[in-house]
């Protein structure tokens, strides 16, 4: 049997959130290499003899800031979960090894229980709590008890932001709304938070595609959803069995659920869906997953480099989601660094690639000139 994928990181689960007595946690995954490393520096031998006065003790190690890799997970809003392993890409994990980065994966709530007013409320509370220092001494007190090495420390200003399918929308929305990769964002004049690259993975970019938002009968990933009438009566009956202020923060893609999310696809569904109780307002998330595009285009929206990877032959989220958003980015910010990956395969083909495939080295060269940059050894 094959080891996890996780097997050389050390785990952590912190809860970043509270919603009516229900915690929404991150997971931090701290590569074993940087434990190892730091759990040697700090053992020491003293000797002495009757003779000669002991040596003072060796001054303690410099501690290492580490980058940070946010990872939010896939699933159309729907499905997955923080750690749903078939999911998480190998190379992504390879980079951070590599890179001796520390990874956070957030659970946010999940549709149709909740909103995309609600889910997108989970993502800013999530870099708020990031922003705030919860990362910083969630870590530090599994360092006290014992679990972590004493030179563990997490740089937030050296942060890398990705994500798969709806994670890679949120990671881009992330940057662009809450202007997490420039100085001030959200009108604050000083954040700690600095995202320095975004990689977005086989995700809705340009959700006014017409392969992407019009209504038809599909096939996704070789299989068919119900025909269209009876599709949407799975929609509206799942919908109406929902009890008022259920929260669900995650979910395997169990054969019930993985068919109301193509349902919901076939039936273009998921602007709907997702601006669901949402307020006015131009940020609001009525408007936001078709509005990205939109957004590009807005001076105050400047976007951080882009590494975006797509399978070509993605039967749930056509590449051209991808390509269109690569394109207008150019057109509207042709300063703005983008890396377009563009591949055989299909939705979310990369997950058991590793970092040897070509098009991981070239989009890792792309990466490498903006993140990791401020990580070094502190007092």
């Amino acid at each position: 049997m094959s080891s996890s994928r996780f097997a050389p990181f050390h785990r952590l689960d912190l809860p970043y959130r509270t919603i009516n007595g229900v915690p929404l946690y991150a997971t931090v995954l701290i590569p074993r290499n940087i434990i190892d490393s730091n759990s040697s520096s700090n053992t020491t031998t003293t000797t002495t003899t009757t003779t000669t006065p002991p040596h003072p003790p060796p001054p303690p190690p410099k501690k290492t800031k580490h980058p940070l890799l946010i990872r939010f997970h896939g699933g159309g809003f729907i499905v997955g979960h923080r750690m749903y392993e078939p999911w998480f890409a190998l190379w992504l994990l390879d980079l951070a090894l590599e890179r001796q980065a520390i990874v956070v994966s957030p659970d946010y709530r999940l549709l149709p229980e909740a909103t995309g007013a609600e889910i997108l409320g989970d993502v800013r509370e999530f870099w708020g709590w990031v922003e705030g220092g919860g990362l910083e001494r969630g870590v530090r007190e599994g360092r006290l008890e014992g679990r972590l090495g004493t030179g563990v420390d997490v740089d937030v200003g050296d942060t890398v932001c990705c994500g798969e399918s709806s994670g890679g929308w949120l990671s881009v929305w992330g940057a662009m709304v809450l202007g997490l990769g420039r100085k001030g964002g959200e009108g604050k004049e000083q954040q700690r938070v600095r995202i320095r690259a975004v990689i977005s993975i086989s995700a809705p970019l340009d959700a006014t595609a017409k392969e992407y938002k019009v209504p038809r009968p599909r096939v996704f990933m070789g299989r068919s959803p119900p025909p269209p009438r009876q599709a949407l009566a799975k929609i509206r009956a799942y919908i109406k069995r929902i009890e008022p202020g259920s929260i669900r923060t995650g979910c395997e893609p169990t054969p019930e659920m993985w068919e109301l999310l193509l349902c919901i696809a076939q039936q273009a569904y998921l602007p709907r869906l997702f601006g669901a109780g949402a307020g006015a307002g131009e940020e609001s998330s009525r408007s936001a997953m078709e509005g990205l595009m939109e957004m590009l285009e807005r001076k105050d929206r400047e976007m951080v480099p882009v590494w975006i990877v797509h399978g070509r032959d993605d039967t749930m989220c056509p590449a051209v989601c991808s390509s269109g958003f690569a394109r207008r980015l150019h057109k509207v910010q042709p300063a703005a660094p983008v890396h377009l990956s563009l591949c055989p395969g299909e939705h979310l083909f990369d997950v058991n690639t590793g970092k040897d495939a070509d098009w991981v080295q070239e989009g890792a060269q792309f990466l490498g000139e903006y993140w990791p940059q401020n990580s070094m050894s502190v007092e």
